[in-house]
């Protein structure tokens, strides 16, 4: 066996064992079973794709409930146009929007094949598609007037490649309107400053730890999360101009002190969409 090897395999846990019956017998090699039995134990531990599906079928309600009023009075109307929304998961937002923007057809995409059934019933037309493996999307160039994505993007692991086929796909004289959490809210910016995980960036699939105010229970699945001074680069990076950037509170229904100092930091910071729990961009070509 070459040496590189059996090193690599001396690393695993085990090792100093197999390393001292080495210098004793002086034979390198590890036992037979011994990989296939690490094989099968990191292969339990891997997360299949029934899992991540299941976990991104929970609603997240109060962060698009609480941000979908400032959302609709973003969308300016499009009177006949066709409205894309990038993570429709039933399609009930989707009508909103397209009612909003007085918008005739509209289209929705996701990954969840019953929820998509869901949203054709209530008239959108349908892609399922993984946004993270199916991208460019099966559409020609300039096919929408509006596209949004809302509480999307920080889920995905390439946001730079989600961004260009949105641009791809607008129209020119079209605009994205994207929602985000702000990974620099005052409330994040507190919770490090005392030494805990700020509330939208997670360690775990399974809780919330690490910061004693977070309302425990299943995490959000966040996998990229954004400042708005990056967020903004990133998309003039993509060829995108930022037309307008609002900022919404998600006010703390919490009947006690903690939920009396969030609503009074939200009062005092409501008007700096850098330092809001959640990020409105309004996007054109540039």
């Amino acid at each position: 066996m070459p040496l590189a090897q059996t090193q690599r395999r001396l690393a695993h846990p085990g090792g100093r064992r197999f390393h001292r019956r080495a210098h004793r017998s002086g034979n390198l090699s590890p036992p037979r079973d011994y990989v296939s039995r690490n094989t099968s134990r990191r292969q339990s531990r891997a997360t299949p794709m029934k899992h991540i599906r299941s976990f991104y079928q929970i609603p997240k309600q109060s962060a698009e409930d609480t941000a979908l009023p400032v959302l609709l009075a973003c969308l300016t109307a499009k009177a006949g146009g066709t409205l894309l929304d990038v993570g429709c998961f039933d399609g009930t937002k989707s009508i909103l929007y397209a009612q909003a923007a007085k918008c005739a057809e509209v289209w929705g995409v996701d990954f969840l094949p019953d929820k998509l059934a869901e949203a054709r019933q209530r008239g959108l037309h349908t892609l399922e598609a993984d946004l993270n493996t199916d991208l460019p999307l099966p559409f020609p160039p300039a096919s929408f007037d509006i596209i949004v994505c809302s509480e999307v993007i920080e889920h995905v692991f390439s946001p730079d490649d989600l961004l260009e086929e949105m641009a791809r796909l607008l129209k020119p004289d079209g605009y994205i309107l994207l929602t985000t959490p702000n990974l620099a809210s005052w409330k994040n910016r507190l919770a490090l400053g005392l030494g805990w995980q700020p509330f939208a960036a997670e360690v775990s699939t399974r809780d919330r730890y690490g910061n004693p105010w977070a309302t425990r229970g299943r995490p959000s699945g966040h996998i990229r999360l954004f400042t708005l001074c990056a967020l903004l680069e990133l998309v003039r990076a993509i060829g995108l101009r930022p037309v307008r950037v609002d900022g919404v509170m998600l006010r703390s229904p919490q009947r006690n002190l903690v939920g009396a100092l969030s609503r009074l930091g939200d009062t005092l910071f409501a008007r700096f969409p850098s330092l809001a729990d959640r990020l409105i961009l309004r996007l054109e070509k540039a």
